[in-house]
Protein backbone atom coordinates (compact mmCIF):
# COMPACT_ATOMS: atom_id res chain seq x y z
CA UNK A 1 0.00 0.00 0.00
CA UNK A 2 0.88 3.69 -0.34
CA UNK A 3 0.27 6.74 1.26
CA UNK A 4 0.88 9.79 0.23
CA UNK A 5 0.67 13.57 1.45
CA UNK A 6 1.63 16.75 -0.68
CA UNK A 7 3.12 19.82 0.86
CA UNK A 8 3.85 23.12 -0.35
CA UNK A 9 6.31 24.76 1.60
CA UNK A 10 4.78 23.61 5.19
CA UNK A 11 1.47 23.42 4.20
CA UNK A 12 0.15 19.82 3.93
CA UNK A 13 -2.40 19.98 0.84
CA UNK A 14 -5.59 18.64 2.35
CA UNK A 15 -6.74 14.99 1.09
CA UNK A 16 -9.76 15.65 -0.67
CA UNK A 17 -6.69 17.26 -3.19
CA UNK A 18 -4.17 14.67 -3.22
CA UNK A 19 -5.91 11.03 -1.11
CA UNK A 20 -4.06 10.26 1.40
CA UNK A 21 -3.95 6.46 0.22
CA UNK A 22 -3.86 6.62 -3.15
CA UNK A 23 -5.08 4.48 -5.78
CA UNK A 24 -3.48 1.64 -6.62
CA UNK A 25 -3.90 -1.62 -9.28
CA UNK A 26 -1.83 -4.79 -9.71
CA UNK A 27 -1.10 -6.07 -12.77
CA UNK A 28 0.38 -10.23 -11.93
CA UNK A 29 2.13 -12.47 -14.72
CA UNK A 30 3.42 -15.34 -13.67
CA UNK A 31 6.67 -14.48 -11.32
CA UNK A 32 6.40 -10.93 -11.59
CA UNK A 33 3.88 -8.88 -9.93
CA UNK A 34 3.77 -4.94 -11.00
CA UNK A 35 1.81 -2.39 -9.00
CA UNK A 36 1.16 1.38 -9.96
CA UNK A 37 0.43 4.49 -8.43
CA UNK A 38 -0.99 7.06 -10.82
CA UNK A 39 -1.84 10.30 -10.03
CA UNK A 40 -0.89 13.89 -10.92
CA UNK A 41 1.31 14.85 -8.44
CA UNK A 42 2.86 11.32 -8.28
CA UNK A 43 3.98 7.85 -9.68
CA UNK A 44 5.37 4.62 -8.60
CA UNK A 45 5.29 2.03 -10.44
CA UNK A 46 7.07 -1.49 -8.21
CA UNK A 47 7.72 -4.76 -9.59
CA UNK A 48 8.35 -7.74 -7.84
CA UNK A 49 10.00 -11.12 -9.64
CA UNK A 50 10.14 -14.44 -7.71
CA UNK A 51 13.35 -16.23 -8.85
CA UNK A 52 13.93 -19.37 -6.65
CA UNK A 53 14.29 -18.99 -3.29
CA UNK A 54 14.72 -14.98 -3.51
CA UNK A 55 12.94 -11.82 -5.22
CA UNK A 56 13.99 -9.01 -6.73
CA UNK A 57 12.01 -5.72 -6.65
CA UNK A 58 12.34 -2.59 -8.10
CA UNK A 59 10.90 0.82 -6.83
CA UNK A 60 10.32 3.50 -8.92
CA UNK A 61 8.52 7.14 -8.25
CA UNK A 62 8.92 10.78 -9.34
CA UNK A 63 6.64 13.43 -7.77
CA UNK A 64 5.73 16.68 -9.82
CA UNK A 65 5.81 18.65 -6.63
CA UNK A 66 7.73 17.77 -3.38
CA UNK A 67 5.94 15.22 -1.22
CA UNK A 68 6.31 12.63 1.32
CA UNK A 69 5.07 9.19 0.30
CA UNK A 70 4.80 6.20 2.64
CA UNK A 71 5.17 2.75 1.07
CA UNK A 72 3.82 -0.39 3.78
CA UNK A 73 4.60 -3.64 3.30
CA UNK A 74 2.97 -6.62 5.21
CA UNK A 75 4.34 -10.14 5.06
CA UNK A 76 6.65 -12.49 6.24
CA UNK A 77 10.20 -10.78 7.66
CA UNK A 78 12.45 -10.54 5.10
CA UNK A 79 16.27 -9.70 4.67
CA UNK A 80 16.66 -6.87 2.00
CA UNK A 81 19.58 -5.43 0.46
CA UNK A 82 18.83 -2.32 -1.14
CA UNK A 83 20.96 0.01 -3.70
CA UNK A 84 19.87 3.36 -5.31
CA UNK A 85 20.43 3.27 -8.73
CA UNK A 86 18.80 6.86 -9.34
CA UNK A 87 18.44 8.59 -5.92
CA UNK A 88 18.38 11.75 -4.06
CA UNK A 89 16.12 11.03 -1.50
CA UNK A 90 15.50 11.20 2.80
CA UNK A 91 13.88 7.51 4.06
CA UNK A 92 12.65 7.11 6.91
CA UNK A 93 12.17 4.00 9.24
CA UNK A 94 13.18 4.56 12.42
CA UNK A 95 15.68 7.26 11.64
CA UNK A 96 16.26 9.56 8.69
CA UNK A 97 18.91 8.63 6.04
CA UNK A 98 19.88 10.54 3.07
CA UNK A 99 19.96 8.12 0.16
CA UNK A 100 21.95 9.35 -3.01
CA UNK A 101 22.74 7.55 -6.27
CA UNK A 102 25.14 4.69 -5.65
CA UNK A 103 24.04 3.92 -2.15
CA UNK A 104 23.38 0.53 -0.61
CA UNK A 105 22.17 -0.59 2.36
CA UNK A 106 21.18 -3.74 4.41
CA UNK A 107 17.92 -4.02 6.35
CA UNK A 108 15.68 -6.59 7.67
CA UNK A 109 12.13 -5.46 6.69
CA UNK A 110 9.95 -6.56 9.55
CA UNK A 111 6.57 -8.74 9.05
CA UNK A 112 4.73 -4.88 8.70
CA UNK A 113 7.28 -2.60 7.50
CA UNK A 114 6.97 1.35 6.73
CA UNK A 115 9.15 3.15 4.88
CA UNK A 116 8.48 7.43 4.57
CA UNK A 117 10.11 8.83 1.60
CA UNK A 118 10.76 12.87 1.29
CA UNK A 119 10.63 13.47 -1.69
CA UNK A 120 11.43 17.27 -3.79
CA UNK A 121 9.79 18.41 -6.62
CA UNK A 122 10.74 15.86 -9.88
CA UNK A 123 13.22 13.95 -7.94
CA UNK A 124 13.68 10.43 -8.98
CA UNK A 125 13.71 7.23 -6.61
CA UNK A 126 14.88 4.34 -8.58
CA UNK A 127 15.91 1.64 -6.28
CA UNK A 128 16.62 -2.50 -7.05
CA UNK A 129 16.14 -4.48 -3.83
CA UNK A 130 17.57 -8.04 -3.15
CA UNK A 131 15.17 -9.81 -0.94
CA UNK A 132 16.43 -13.17 1.13
CA UNK A 133 13.62 -15.00 3.16
CA UNK A 134 13.72 -15.87 6.26
CA UNK A 135 14.00 -19.68 5.97
CA UNK A 136 16.70 -18.82 3.17
CA UNK A 137 18.37 -16.55 5.79
CA UNK A 138 18.72 -19.37 8.06
CA UNK A 139 19.75 -21.87 5.46
CA UNK A 140 22.66 -19.28 4.70
CA UNK A 141 23.39 -19.48 8.45
CA UNK A 142 24.09 -22.92 8.15
CA UNK A 143 26.33 -22.30 5.56
CA UNK A 144 28.25 -19.57 7.24
CA UNK A 145 27.27 -18.35 11.10
CA UNK A 146 29.52 -16.34 11.71
CA UNK A 147 27.76 -13.94 9.28
CA UNK A 148 24.50 -14.69 9.70
CA UNK A 149 23.72 -15.71 13.45
CA UNK A 150 23.08 -12.68 14.71
CA UNK A 151 20.31 -11.54 11.54
CA UNK A 152 18.68 -14.97 12.68
CA UNK A 153 18.15 -13.81 15.82
CA UNK A 154 17.28 -10.21 15.25
CA UNK A 155 13.83 -11.93 13.02
CA UNK A 156 12.60 -12.47 16.74
CA UNK A 157 12.72 -8.71 17.47
CA UNK A 158 9.50 -8.07 15.15
CA UNK A 159 11.02 -4.53 14.01
CA UNK A 160 12.71 -3.55 11.14
CA UNK A 161 16.25 -2.93 11.36
CA UNK A 162 19.23 -1.16 9.39
CA UNK A 163 22.64 -2.59 9.60
CA UNK A 164 26.10 -1.03 8.94
CA UNK A 165 24.20 2.18 7.74
CA UNK A 166 24.22 3.47 4.42
CA UNK A 167 27.69 3.30 2.44
CA UNK A 168 28.71 3.76 -1.30
CA UNK A 169 28.18 0.33 -3.79
CA UNK A 170 31.62 -0.70 -5.13
CA UNK A 171 31.91 -2.15 -8.99
CA UNK A 172 31.36 -5.80 -7.89
CA UNK A 173 28.42 -4.47 -5.90
CA UNK A 174 26.97 -2.80 -9.37
CA UNK A 175 27.90 -5.72 -11.45
CA UNK A 176 25.73 -8.06 -9.11
CA UNK A 177 23.20 -6.23 -9.20
CA UNK A 178 23.26 -5.53 -13.38
CA UNK A 179 23.91 -9.57 -13.72
CA UNK A 180 20.56 -9.86 -11.87
CA UNK A 181 18.42 -7.40 -14.14
CA UNK A 182 19.95 -9.39 -16.70
CA UNK A 183 19.56 -12.98 -15.63
CA UNK A 184 16.30 -13.69 -17.84
CA UNK A 185 18.44 -13.92 -20.67
CA UNK A 186 20.15 -16.97 -18.94
CA UNK A 187 16.57 -19.36 -19.73
CA UNK A 188 16.19 -22.51 -17.91
CA UNK A 189 20.02 -21.44 -15.59
CA UNK A 190 18.51 -17.90 -14.28
CA UNK A 191 17.41 -19.45 -10.89
CA UNK A 192 21.34 -20.85 -10.43
CA UNK A 193 22.94 -18.41 -11.83
CA UNK A 194 20.74 -15.43 -9.66
CA UNK A 195 21.05 -17.28 -6.02
CA UNK A 196 25.10 -17.53 -6.84
CA UNK A 197 25.00 -13.76 -8.04
CA UNK A 198 23.10 -12.59 -5.06
CA UNK A 199 25.61 -14.55 -2.31
CA UNK A 200 28.31 -12.85 -4.16
CA UNK A 201 26.31 -9.62 -3.80
CA UNK A 202 25.85 -10.42 -0.16
CA UNK A 203 29.42 -11.29 0.22
CA UNK A 204 31.08 -8.33 -1.34
CA UNK A 205 28.64 -5.98 0.89
CA UNK A 206 29.36 -8.21 4.79
CA UNK A 207 33.22 -7.52 3.48
CA UNK A 208 32.37 -3.76 2.33
CA UNK A 209 30.83 -3.17 5.71
CA UNK A 210 33.61 -4.66 7.89
CA UNK A 211 36.74 -3.55 6.05
CA UNK A 212 37.39 -7.17 4.49
CA UNK A 213 39.56 -7.15 1.70
CA UNK A 214 38.63 -9.33 -1.83
CA UNK A 215 36.36 -12.34 -1.25
CA UNK A 216 37.39 -13.05 1.89
CA UNK A 217 36.50 -16.89 3.29
CA UNK A 218 34.84 -14.86 6.64
CA UNK A 219 31.85 -13.61 4.38
CA UNK A 220 32.11 -16.36 1.07
CA UNK A 221 29.11 -17.66 1.40
CA UNK A 222 29.45 -19.38 -2.16
CA UNK A 223 32.88 -20.57 -1.77
CA UNK A 224 32.21 -21.87 1.85
CA UNK A 225 29.16 -23.93 0.31
CA UNK A 226 31.47 -25.59 -2.64
CA UNK A 227 34.11 -26.41 0.39
CA UNK A 228 31.22 -28.19 2.33
CA UNK A 229 30.21 -29.95 -0.55
CA UNK A 230 33.50 -30.53 -1.13
CA UNK A 231 33.83 -32.38 2.37
CA UNK A 232 30.77 -34.63 1.59
CA UNK A 233 32.46 -35.93 -1.26
CA UNK A 234 35.44 -36.76 0.23
CA UNK A 235 33.04 -38.27 3.39
CA UNK A 236 31.01 -40.31 1.03
CA UNK A 237 33.86 -41.13 -1.57
CA UNK A 238 36.91 -41.59 1.40
CA UNK A 239 37.50 -45.51 0.23
CA UNK A 240 38.80 -44.07 -3.30
CA UNK A 241 38.71 -40.44 -2.86
CA UNK A 242 39.03 -38.34 -5.92
CA UNK A 243 42.06 -36.08 -6.58
CA UNK A 244 42.51 -32.83 -5.69
CA UNK A 245 41.76 -31.64 -9.51
CA UNK A 246 38.75 -33.95 -9.73
CA UNK A 247 37.36 -32.48 -6.39
CA UNK A 248 38.06 -29.10 -7.40
CA UNK A 249 35.89 -29.64 -10.90
CA UNK A 250 33.18 -31.95 -8.79
CA UNK A 251 32.52 -28.31 -6.83
CA UNK A 252 32.90 -25.78 -9.25
CA UNK A 253 36.52 -24.56 -8.78
CA UNK A 254 40.44 -24.56 -9.00
CA UNK A 255 42.76 -26.91 -6.93
CA UNK A 256 44.16 -23.76 -6.01
CA UNK A 257 41.51 -22.71 -4.90
CA UNK A 258 40.45 -26.00 -3.16
CA UNK A 259 43.51 -26.24 -1.30
CA UNK A 260 43.55 -22.76 -0.07
CA UNK A 261 39.91 -22.59 1.09
CA UNK A 262 39.62 -25.66 2.36
CA UNK A 263 42.39 -25.19 5.11
CA UNK A 264 40.74 -21.63 6.00
CA UNK A 265 37.24 -23.33 6.60
CA UNK A 266 38.40 -26.46 8.20
CA UNK A 267 41.89 -25.57 9.24
CA UNK A 268 43.39 -28.66 7.36
CA UNK A 269 44.32 -29.57 4.18
CA UNK A 270 42.29 -31.86 1.92
CA UNK A 271 44.61 -34.92 2.01
CA UNK A 272 45.13 -34.84 5.78
CA UNK A 273 41.56 -34.67 6.13
CA UNK A 274 40.93 -37.84 4.10
CA UNK A 275 43.61 -39.02 6.60
CA UNK A 276 41.97 -38.19 10.00
CA UNK A 277 38.80 -39.28 8.62
CA UNK A 278 39.53 -42.69 7.89
CA UNK A 279 41.59 -43.01 10.77
CA UNK A 280 38.17 -41.89 13.03
CA UNK A 281 36.31 -44.89 11.22
CA UNK A 282 39.02 -47.18 11.93
CA UNK A 283 38.91 -46.27 15.62
CA UNK A 284 35.32 -46.69 15.62
CA UNK A 285 35.24 -49.98 14.05
CA UNK A 286 37.84 -50.80 16.09
CA UNK A 287 35.83 -50.33 19.38
CA UNK A 288 32.18 -51.47 18.41
CA UNK A 289 32.56 -53.80 15.77
CA UNK A 290 34.33 -57.51 16.03
CA UNK A 291 35.48 -57.41 12.24
CA UNK A 292 39.01 -58.60 11.30
CA UNK A 293 41.76 -56.11 10.46
CA UNK A 294 42.08 -57.37 7.02
CA UNK A 295 38.67 -56.51 6.48
CA UNK A 296 38.58 -52.91 7.81
CA UNK A 297 41.70 -52.07 5.97
CA UNK A 298 39.97 -52.96 2.78
CA UNK A 299 36.77 -50.84 3.97
CA UNK A 300 38.68 -48.08 4.81
CA UNK A 301 40.57 -48.05 1.16
CA UNK A 302 43.69 -49.82 2.31
CA UNK A 303 44.22 -52.53 0.37
CA UNK A 304 47.46 -53.60 1.88
CA UNK A 305 46.66 -54.31 5.68
CA UNK A 306 50.61 -53.25 6.98
CA UNK A 307 50.05 -50.13 4.70
CA UNK A 308 46.50 -49.30 7.09
CA UNK A 309 48.35 -50.68 10.46
CA UNK A 310 51.48 -47.89 9.66
CA UNK A 311 48.69 -45.31 8.81
CA UNK A 312 47.13 -46.27 12.37
CA UNK A 313 49.95 -46.10 14.51
CA UNK A 314 50.92 -43.02 12.96
CA UNK A 315 47.84 -41.61 13.86
CA UNK A 316 47.40 -43.15 17.10
CA UNK A 317 50.99 -43.52 18.34
CA UNK A 318 49.75 -47.63 19.01
CA UNK A 319 49.36 -50.51 16.86
CA UNK A 320 45.95 -51.87 16.49
CA UNK A 321 46.45 -54.67 19.10
CA UNK A 322 48.04 -52.15 21.65
CA UNK A 323 45.06 -49.87 20.91
CA UNK A 324 42.76 -52.51 21.51
CA UNK A 325 44.30 -53.79 24.58
CA UNK A 326 44.18 -49.94 26.19
CA UNK A 327 40.79 -49.41 25.50
CA UNK A 328 39.82 -53.08 27.14
CA UNK A 329 38.72 -54.42 23.69
CA UNK A 330 38.96 -57.97 23.09
CA UNK A 331 38.62 -59.12 19.12
CA UNK A 332 38.60 -62.37 17.84
CA UNK A 333 41.47 -62.09 15.24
Amino acid sequence: MIQSKLIAGKQVITSEVFPEICTCRMVTNNTVKTTYCDTPFLKCQMEEKRVGRFMVMNQNAQATSDCIFEVHRSGSPVLMLTLAKDCNCIRQRHEEHLWQTGDIGLTLASQEDIVKNYSNKWDRLNMSNIIIPEPVVRQLAEINPFAMETICRDFEKERSIEYDGIRKANRRLYSMFHAIEMCNNMGNYSEKYLESKIMDGLTEYLNLANGEKDLSMKYNFVLRSKMIDARQIIEERYQAPPSLVELAAMVGTNDCTLKKAFKQLFGTTVFQYIFDFRMKLAEERLLYSNTPIVIIARELGFYDPSHFCHAFRQKFGLTTTEFCQRHHVYRDE
